[in-house]
């Protein structure tokens, strides 16, 4: 089920916003970086903050109904005013993300974070958790905005740190590319020299009026295609996200066959199914199509797009929607704390490796979801056994495998 990842709080007093590790031991090396969780006994130190789940305690621990989603090393934001706290990073996860802004100079008609004027310090908090994670770094991370390159000089400083601070880090950075068809700003970039950066930017269409259109921004086309030129040209990897809904999916075949002449050089392009938020959500009636109903189309255009030497995999689609062919390319792409099932799943044999639902979802899914039986099923049984063994290559999900 999807994973709790904000509380509210109140605190005696207000306080300028804090982020801090959480611990629930006083003993540690940084207290002013520490946010405590307690339980009876209030030790000293200079805590950035002090929380508890228990009543009776002074007026300077700030009192929560739960903090049972909290684990020692997870980092929080702390509203010292409303007592809105945010979990920031999760150390048990793999799924991790750095906001960074609100805007974005796209409108995409299916987007599941819609944008806004103000960015609220996000940047400034995104790097705050950099410095926090240099003892500890991630395997990897995610930069997500709305759109990180509309932060200019600030986009280049935050990769600077990263670059500096956690260059084992594998960073997936999310974007619309269309930052990049400006070459000085791609080559700023790219002389940073992050050893392990990649750039996930959506291809809507084929045709400006396609990818326009879902953009909702004149001239997007021109400037993404654009962007992964000069990403190339700058020696960035970069790949493809293709999500499908009414807009995208007429035309997979010829949107395949345009990745393949004239973007064969990406990392990879993945296929991904629709989330039911934000923008999507309120556009979902003109959007949605069940999977199962595009199952040939995609299948037909991984399958292709394979056979022509390129990378390709499928997010957010359950193994039982898919074509058994392409199960294979499928990934558990939902990011752990929104991930979750659905009662038709019961009894599955395949869901602990399945890419499930996004909790967001479960109003209205597929007609075609089912359980698998593998020893019903050889074409099942190869799946899951691809599934397993990592499948191709998976060059990481970013928030969500979301766009």
């Amino acid at each position: 089920m999807a994973t709790v990842m904000t509380a509210y709080g109140e605190f005696g007093a207000t306080f300028p916003a804090v982020v801090g590790r959480i611990s629930r031991t006083g003993a540690v090396e940084r207290p002013e970086e520490t946010v405590l969780v307690v339980r009876d006994t209030v030790p000293a130190g200079d805590f950035a903050a002090i929380i508890s789940d228990c009543d009776g305690l002074p007026a300077s621990v700030g009192r929560y109904e739960s903090l049972d989603h909290l684990e020692d090393g997870d980092i929080v934001l702390i509203d010292g005013t409303t007592g809105f706290t945010r979990t920031l990073y999760r150390a048990g996860s793999l799924h991790n993300a750095l906001f960074v802004t609100n805007r974005c100079d796209n409108q995409c008609i299916m987007c599941s974070q819609p944008p806004g004027e103000d960015d609220g310090g996000s940047l400034t908090v995104a790097m705050r958790l950099v410095a926090l994670l240099k003892r500890t770094p991630p395997l990897r991370l995610t930069i997500t905005g709305g759109e990180p390159t509309l932060l200019g000089d600030g986009f280049v400083r935050l990769l600077s740190m990263l670059a500096t601070d956690l260059p084992e880090t594998t960073i997936t950075c999310l974007s619309n590319g269309r930052g990049f068809g400006n070459k000085a700003f791609a080559r700023a970039v790219a002389n940073i020299g992050h050893p392990e950066i990649r750039f996930s930017i959506p291809v809507h269409g084929d045709v400006p009026e396609v990818h326009d259109y879902v953009a909702q921004a004149s001239g997007a086309f021109r400037e993404t295609v654009a962007g992964f030129y000069n990403l190339e040209e700058c020696g960035l990897a970069a790949e493809a996200r293709v999500v499908l809904h009414s807009r995208s999916v007429p035309r997979l075949a010829q949107l395949s066959e345009f990745i393949w002449r004239k973007l064969p050089f990406l990392c990879q392009t993945a296929f991904m199914g629709l989330e039911n938020t934000g923008y999507g959500r309120m556009n979902w009636s003109e959007l949605w199509i069940d999977p199962i109903d595009y199952a040939d189309a995609l299948a037909n255009a991984v399958i292709g797009m394979y056979r022509r030497g390129l990378a390709v995999s499928v997010y957010n689609i359950p193994y039982c929607i898919l074509r058994p062919d392409i199960h294979g390319f499928a990934r558990r792409s939902i990011s752990d704390h929104k991930q979750t099932l659905v009662a038709e799943c019961a009894g599955c044999q395949v869901s602990e490796h399945c890419a499930g639902f996004f909790s967001s979802c479960l109003e209205r899914h597929s007609r075609a979801i089912r359980p698998i039986q593998l020893q019903r099923r050889r074409d099942d049984q190869t799946a899951i056994r691809v599934a397993r063994s990592g499948g191709l290559r998976d060059f990481g999900q970013g928030r969500d495998g979301e766009c």
